[in-house]
């Protein structure tokens, strides 16, 4: 039996509207699912009347994402989804068949995007959007291409001097030394590294903290939920993103042992699920694994007992991630947590505590502006925090190579990508912070 991927690719190109199907909800994508092998949760598009398949889509995200075991990264997938469904609605417009374009169809499209206004943050995509989503574009034509499904070779790159050091660049040795391989269809992109790093101080941290909720061990005190203050410790203790959070597993956590006479040290974690599926360890303070036992012991399985009168009808069903969808969720309590959620709760956290900027948006229906206020810190930001509250920690235990402490447990392929990150923050938060801070810290990770 043939597998979809070996069969012969049907153009498609014509359609007015396109919606992404995920095979864990929709019939042809269950058929889909079951004939070729696909993974549940993986997206693609269909055309929305016909119900059919984008086929040279289909085929360039099995290539792309799925590996030998059927193993994708879902978050970058989607995103690549959500992505290609721009661009083909964008092909629809100018109404032009996929396989018709060239380079000038290619620079219109990213030209329009540099002007345009984002239906979901009212404000002007960034250059970062504007090239991530253009750069899918490309890698999906030069995928094409070298399949020769396509024939032209749309972004003719050039190499042009490196300003950044030579460790940053694992292909250094593939054109001269101090030169990088630029495209010429993507926007210039002059912001530094380290522009949206914002660390918080420790007065903001208990602030939002207190805002997010209790710990389980202080459920007693107040009956409240402990899920969000988890997700916000993980990823100030740990340093741990929101989609890696969101990825852990419960038995991931159940298989931990912490010492109960040492709170402030470490259990560490071996992590696979992260941002490039590039695995690396993590350390979790013992006293946090044993707020997450309680969590897992307590409401999280409040949590799943109550999808047992919804949506989980099977042992076999049963959510399987670390953090769930409180009983606010209704109907979809006990589901795998989203990134997403964990996110928003954050921002809602830090609007709440007050910690507000005040910025300017646009209405993208009617293009007039406003002003509104928006949370001056993102649930990444406490990854930041963690990083420099390390650094500060490694300094004052006589580490006289810090960076590389904090290069390997925030999971940097190079140190350099950590340098130009964090190198000028640390400096200046330094200024506001005070040696008992880091001294706590150091004592929390145990390196004393």
């Amino acid at each position: 039996m043939t597998t979809y991927i070996e069969r012969a690719v049907s153009l498609c190109s014509g359609a007015d509207t396109f919606e992404i199907i995920n095979p864990a909800h929709q019939e042809l994508a269950t058929v889909m699912k079951n004939s070729h092998a696909l993974p549940d949760g993986f997206c693609f598009l269909v055309y929305w009347e016909s119900q059919q398949i984008v086929e040279p889509v289909l085929l360039y995200l099995q290539s792309k994402f799925l590996d030998s075991r059927g193993s994708y990264r879902p978050n970058t997938q989607i995103a690549c989804v959500n992505d290609l469904k721009d661009w083909w609605s964008h092909l629809a417009y100018i109404k032009k068949a996929w396989d018709k374009i060239d380079e000038e169809d290619v620079k219109q499209y990213r030209d329009v995007m540099k002007n345009a206004v984002s239906p979901k943050t009212h404000q002007i995509y960034d250059v970062k959007t504007v090239n991530r989503r253009t750069g899918t574009v490309l890698d999906f034509y030069d995928w094409a291409q070298r399949r020769n499904l396509y024939g032209l070779v749309l972004d003719q790159k050039e190499f042009r001097k490196n300003s950044r050091p030579i460790d940053s660049d694992a292909l250094a040795h593939t054109h001269g030394r101090g030169e990088e391989e630029v495209s010429a269809i993507l926007l210039p992109d002059h912001s530094a590294p380290d522009d949206n790093v914002r660390p918080l101080s420790p007065k903001e941290i208990k602030m939002v903290m207190n805002q997010l909720g209790p710990l389980p061990s202080e459920q007693d005190k107040v009956n409240r939920s402990s899920r969000n203050r988890l997700t916000g410790e993980c990823a100030l203790n740990s340093g741990l993103r929101a989609d890696e959070i969101a990825q852990l597993g419960k038995y991931q956590i159940l298989n931990l042992t912490p010492e109960p006479n040492m709170p402030y040290g470490v259990c560490r974690l071996h992590i696979t699920k992260t941002k490039g599926l590039v695995p690396r360890w993590v350390e979790i303070p013992n006293w946090l694994v044993v707020e997450l036992h309680l969590y897992i012991e307590g409401e999280r399985s409040e949590c799943i007992r109550m999808s047992r009168k919804h949506w989980c009808k099977r042992k076999a069903d049963e959510a399987n991630a670390l953090f769930v969808n409180s009983t606010l969720a209704k109907s979809n309590v006990g589901r795998n947590i989203s990134s997403a959620t964990i996110s928003r709760a954050f921002s809602d956290a830090i609007i709440t505590s007050g910690i507000t900027i005040r910025k300017q948006f646009i209405n993208p229906e009617t293009g007039e502006s406003y002003i509104d206020i928006a949370a001056a810190h993102s649930f990444h930001d406490l990854r930041h925090t963690f990083a420099v509250w390390l650094y500060h920690s490694e300094i004052a235990s006589g580490n006289a190579e810090p960076w590389k402490q904090v290069q390997s447990l925030l999971g940097h392929k190079y140190l350099a990508t950590t340098l130009d990150i964090y190198l000028r923050v640390v400096d200046s938060f330094e200024r506001n912070v005070s040696d008992v801070l880091y001294k706590n810290f150091q004592e929390m990770r145990n390196y004393s």
